[in-house]
């Protein structure tokens, strides 16, 4: 472990915990993070809006493990129920080691209001212990976002990180982004995101599908300035999807997922 990775992990679990690492549980979607970690424009629920879109059942397992450290991967399932009435998802991860231990639920409800229109809502729930800490630290979160198909070629779609929390040190966040279909096979995203004070955010992302079973995704994220790269593979009723991303001083960090659709 060099010398930045670890002064990173005891900033993980002191006093900043709070502050950075709901994110460590919440930002683990592969897809997202290859495209320059996108969070209104996913398709899970950093936007429970997108939910609503979503055309089967699914359940995803992923593993996310950050600047190549055992100690500081993220195990996350999560399923996806559209239904006719409403639609619905939860998410359950877990990040840490013997020391440390993080444990995250999150659940979202979403309604499709038009056939291009949907919002959505989520509540999340966090558990962290450590050796440091005399009890453990739980927090709840809730949040919202929405999803606008605006015409065969765009889609815009916001969300919250954070919106309400039982923690006073986190960060209230929103995200806006814009789809843009250049073709059937090529998408280009971008996307904004600010906490209001001194933090923003900007995302680029490019998605390419090669023979309806192949994606290739390149993405940028301002903030810090990180480049990622990804790839997914579908084959009948299952996706894998693997991401990498190359951040400026910590290094690479690496994600795959499998998900299956019914």
């Amino acid at each position: 472990m060099n010398i930045m990775k670890f002064i990173w992990l005891i900033a993980l679990l002191t006093a900043f915990s709070t502050i950075s690492a709901f994110d460590e549980i919440s930002e683990t979607d592969i897809r997202a993070l290859s495209l320059g970690r996108v969070n209104a424009l996913s398709n899970s629920l950093l936007n429970p809006a997108s939910l609503s879109f979503n055309q089967r059942k699914s359940v995803e397992l992923s593993v996310f493990n950050r600047f190549e450290m055992e100690e500081l991967s993220t195990e996350t399932l999560s399923a996806s129920l559209p239904n006719r009435f409403i639609d619905a998802g939860f998410q359950l991860s877990a990040f840490g080691y013997e020391d440390y231990q993080l444990l995250g639920a999150k659940i979202g409800l979403a309604k499709r209001v038009s056939q291009q229109f949907a919002v959505g809502v989520s509540l999340g729930y966090m558990n962290e212990s450590s050796v440091l800490l005399d009890v453990s630290n739980k927090i709840l979160t809730a949040d919202a976002g929405l999803c606008w198909k605006m015409s065969d070629k765009f889609d815009f779609a916001f969300s919250t990180k954070n919106l309400l929390h039982s923690a006073s040190s986190m960060r209230r966040q929103c995200f806006a982004g814009i789809l843009y279909r250049l073709s059937e096979a090529f998408n280009l995203l971008l996307e904004g995101g600010s906490d209001f004070e001194e933090n923003h955010s900007a995302s680029l992302g490019a998605d390419y599908l090669i023979a309806d079973k192949f994606n290739i995704r390149l993405g940028f994220n301002s903030n810090p300035k990180t480049p990622s790269l990804g790839f997914g593979y579908r084959i009948d009723h299952f996706t894998t999807d693997v991401c990498f991303l190359l951040h400026p001083v910590l290094g690479l960090s690496s994600g795959i997922s499998v998900n299956y659709n019914f």
